[in-house]
């Protein structure tokens, strides 16, 4: 599955790159929120659209984390009964919007983003009337398609950890012992959502993330959250 998200991101990046193809270029309108390139053909003069425009925003991000609680089955008949909690996340965001709408829209509006996250994010669990806290981070990178010119879809992978240890405490369940302090949490969660960005700058966004790797070792279970989020970018480069 991850492996399927890694190629849907490169093929994105693809699609970008390909309207970006390598030729002689001209530059037509070099005012700095309107500039545009076409590309010109030698053979025949000809004048084809190679759009390079691109629009760079960055900004604070801030939301919540639920992380969503599952019934997991382990060996000898053993399951644990694990508990959703809920946390808080928030970091920066850093945003790269590619090409224009229409020939007559800004630089930075066409159909395909990429937004790279580095995130601080609390995460709680309840297993068998343990509760288990996370200080994790994330780092997202993720492909964006803009259905209308504020509103997208996002895919691709996040990438997670525990800072650190989240206790030396042990479950024990049916006579076997789990060592909670064993739990490193790193993960590479697959990251769907669906998100709005005013032109201003306003972001708001949901996103789901799918656990694919077990919280340790010896400890068999996978965390899945529920993430609601706001922020605000800043353009650096348009």
């Amino acid at each position: 599955m991850i492996r399927k998200t890694l190629m849907l991101l490169l093929a994105s990046l693809f699609v970008v790159s390909a309207n970006a193809q390598v030729g002689k270029y001209e530059e037509i309108d070099d005012t700095p929120t309107n500039s545009k390139y076409v590309e010109i053909d030698e053979d025949d003069n000809g004048l084809f659209n190679a759009d390079l425009s691109y629009r760079l925003s960055l900004g604070p991000k801030v939301g919540f984390n639920c992380v969503m609680g599952k019934r997991v089955d382990v060996v000898n008949d053993t399951a644990f009964d694990a508990k959703g909690g809920v946390g808080f996340n928030a970091g920066l965001a850093f945003n790269a919007h590619f090409g224009r709408r229409s020939m007559s829209s800004k630089g930075g509006t066409g159909w395909i983003g990429l937004q790279l996250e580095a995130l601080y994010s609390n995460k709680a669990i309840k297993v068998e009337d343990e509760k288990i806290g996370f200080h994790s981070f994330e780092i997202p990178v993720l492909a964006q398609c803009y259905l209308i010119p504020n509103l997208y879809v996002e895919v691709g992978p996040t990438f997670t950890g525990s800072f650190a240890h989240p206790s030396s405490k042990q479950i024990i369940k049916n006579g076997d012992v789990y060592g909670v302090g064993q739990i490193k949490a790193y993960d590479v969660m697959l990251s769907i959502g669906l998100g709005y960005k005013s032109k201003g700058g306003f972001m708001v966004n949901a996103r789901y993330n799918l656990g694919n790797s077990k919280l340790a070792g010896n400890f068999p279970i996978k965390m899945s959250t529920l993430t609601v989020s706001v922020g605000w970018l800043f353009n650096v480069a348009k």
